[in-house]
């Protein structure tokens, strides 16, 4: 069962982490931070609040777009695992992990 389906959109006052996948057309906007155990189509906003410490990570990322507090980042960079974003001098970071997982060992 898709939680998070096309369309759909929930807000949180909070920080929130969603089991699964964030799918295209999707909005999770939440005051604190975003943790999503799958992919990351639809849009994550973290921060929402005006919160400029709130962090966005997830297992991959495949969307066009991210925002925290009021900075908004189009994504052009998909390539690797573990994404983790910030902002940084108003400026949205995306880094992502180089460590190997057990499947790469």
């Amino acid at each position: 069962m898709e939680i998070f389906v096309h369309g759909q959109r929930e807000e949180f006052v909070g920080s929130l982490v969603v089991l699964g996948d964030l799918n295209y057309g999707a909005e999770v906007i939440a005051g604190e931070n975003i943790v999503v155990t799958g992919t990351i189509r639809g849009l994550a906003h973290a921060g929402a609040n005006g919160n400029k410490k709130a962090i966005i990570a997830g297992h991959s990322i495949d969307c066009t777009q991210v925002r925290i507090a009021n900075i908004v980042k189009e994504v052009k960079n998909t390539e690797g695992k573990l994404p983790f974003m910030y902002l940084k001098d108003n400026d949205i970071i995306i880094e992502f992990s180089t460590q190997k997982g057990v499947n790469d060992l």
